[in-house]
C-alpha cells in the first residue's frame, strides 16, 4: 500500500514538472539552449573557447537593448518595424554634431531626442490617427532610413573624442561594458514589466484592448508609451554602437527589427499580445546567436544563413498560431 502511494506521488510530481516545463516558455527555451550548448561544444571544437563565447555575448549586447523595447510593444499586441532605422538615425544624430565639435553630452541628448521623436511619431500615427501599427512603423522605418541616407550621403562618419569611445570599448573584469549593460538591463526590465502596476498594464492592453479600455486604462496613452519606449531604447543602442565601433554607417541597424521580433516570438511573445517577458526575449536572442555562431563555425554560406533564420521565424510563428488555436478550441 505504501509503495503504491509513493509511486503515485512520484508520478504526480513528474507530471507537474513536465507540465511546468511545457507551460513556461522561458524554462523550455533555457533547457533547449543548454542542450544546444553541450552539443555544439562536443561537435565544434572552437565553440567553447573564451573568445568565441565573449564574441557571442558581445554580438547580442546592443540587440538586447532593442529587444527590451520590442518586447514592450509586442506584449501590448503590436509590432515595431522601425527600430533598426531609428537605431541608425539616432547614431547619425549623435555622430555628425559630435564630429563638428559639439559637446558629447549635448550630442547624446540630440540623439535621444531624435529617437524620442520617431517613437512619438509612431505613437501618434497609431493611437491618434488610428493607422495600423504595421503600416505606421513600416512608414517610419523608410522615413528614418531615408533621413540617414540624406544626412550621411552614404558616407561613414568617424573621428569621435576618445572619452566617448571609452565607454563602448571599455571593460570591467575582462568583460565588455556593453555585455554588463545587457546582463543588468534584462532582469531590471523583467522586474518592471511584472511588478510595477502601471507598466503591467501593457499586458492588459495586449490581452484585450476593449476590456482594458472598460477598466479605465488610457489605451491611447499606453500605446504611445510603448512606441516611445521602443524608440528610445533603439536610439540608445545606436548611440552605444558608434561608441563601440567608432563610426556611424548608413547600413547600420538593417535587419535588427526582424531579429528582435524573431527573438521575442521565440521567447514567448505572441503576435496577439498579452504574453511575453524580457527574459524570454533575451533567451530567444541567445538561441538565435547560437544558431548563427554554429553556422559560421560550420562555414555555411551567408545566403543559406538568411534562409535558415527566415525559416526559424516561420516555424516559430506557425507553432505559436497552432498552439493558440488548440487552446481556444
Amino acid at each position: 500500500m505504501a509503495d503504491t502511494e509513493i509511486k503515485r506521488s512520484l508520478r504526480i510530481k513528474s507530471f507537474n514538472f513536465i507540465s511546468y516545463i511545457k507551460s513556461s516558455r522561458e524554462v523550455l527555451l533555457g533547457l533547449i539552449i543548454i542542450v544546444a550548448f553541450i552539443l555544439l561544444s562536443l561537435f565544434l571544437p572552437n565553440f567553447f573557447s573564451k573568445s568565441n563565447l565573449l564574441s557571442i555575448l558581445m554580438g547580442i549586447s546592443l540587440s538586447t537593448i532593442i529587444v527590451i523595447g520590442v518586447t514592450v510593444v509586442m506584449v501590448s499586441g503590436m509590432v515595431d518595424l522601425s527600430v533598426g532605422s531609428i537605431y541608425a538615425c539616432a547614431a547619425y544624430a549623435v555622430a555628425i554634431p559630435m564630429r563638428q565639435g559639439l559637446p558629447i553630452w549635448l550630442a547624446i541628448l540630440i540623439g535621444l531626442a531624435t529617437a524620442l521623436a520617431w517613437g512619438s511619431l509612431n505613437g501618434f500615427l497609431i493611437s491618434k490617427i488610428k493607422v495600423n501599427f504595421l503600416i505606421a512603423t513600416l512608414s517610419t522605418m523608410f522615413m528614418a532610413r531615408g533621413v540617414v541616407y540624406i544626412l550621411s550621403s552614404g558616407r561613414v562618419v568617424s573621428g569621435f573624442p576618445k572619452s566617448f569611445l571609452t565607454f563602448g570599448q571599455g571593460s570591467f573584469l575582462g568583460i565588455s561594458s556593453l555585455i554588463w549593460i545587457a546582463i543588468i538591463s534584462i532582469p531590471i526590465a523583467d522586474l518592471l514589466l511584472h511588478e510595477i502596476v502601471s507598466i503591467r498594464q501593457f499586458y492588459r492592453l495586449g490581452g484585450n484592448e476593449t476590456s482594458a479600455r472598460l477598466a479605465g486604462i488610457t489605451v491611447d496613452r499606453l500605446k504611445w508609451a510603448a512606441f516611445i519606449t521602443s524608440g528610445l531604447l533603439a536610439g540608445l543602442a545606436g548611440i552605444l554602437s558608434i561608441s563601440r565601433f567608432g563610426a556611424a554607417m548608413a547600413l547600420m541597424g538593417e535587419g535588427e527589427e526582424l531579429q528582435a521580433i524573431t527573438a521575442c516570438v521565440i521567447g514567448g511573445c505572441t503576435l496577439r499580445g498579452g504574453k511575453g517577458s524580457a527574459i524570454g526575449s533575451f533567451l530567444g536572442l541567445i538561441f538565435l546567436a547560437l544558431v548563427k555562431d554554429a553556422m559560421v563555425l560550420m562555414y555555411i554560406s551567408v545566403f543559406y544563413q538568411r534562409f535558415i533564420m527566415g525559416a526559424i521565424l516561420a516555424i516559430v510563428v506557425s507553432i505559436d498560431q497552432l498552439t493558440r488555436r488548440k487552446q481556444e478550441s
